[in-house]
């Protein structure tokens, strides 16, 4: 908050009202609080959720978002040069 409003020309920025810096600090409050909620939920609650965490194969690689970015990238051509 002190960045904002002692900042200005250097940070680029504009100092806000009382009551925007109210709503701002009340959602950072919010957010620790419902951190600690969180930390004292007890754990068997959540072991009914399964997190199938097993490593993909070459195909599914190829196939997911990340794959098809690294379409261009030279780690396949290393591999298909060692095989």
């Amino acid at each position: 908050m002190a960045m904002v409003e002692v900042g200005g020309r250097i940070t680029k920025t504009y100092p806000l009202e009382m009551w925007r810096n109210g709503i701002c600090l009340a959602f950072g409050a919010g957010e620790l609080f419902w951190g600690v909620f969180i930390k004292l939920l007890p754990l068997k609650w959540f072991q009914c959720i399964n997190f199938n965490e097993k490593p993909m194969t070459e195909e599914e690689q190829d196939k997911s978002v990340i794959g098809k970015m690294k379409g261009g990238s030279s780690y396949k051509f290393k591999n298909k040069m060692e095989n």
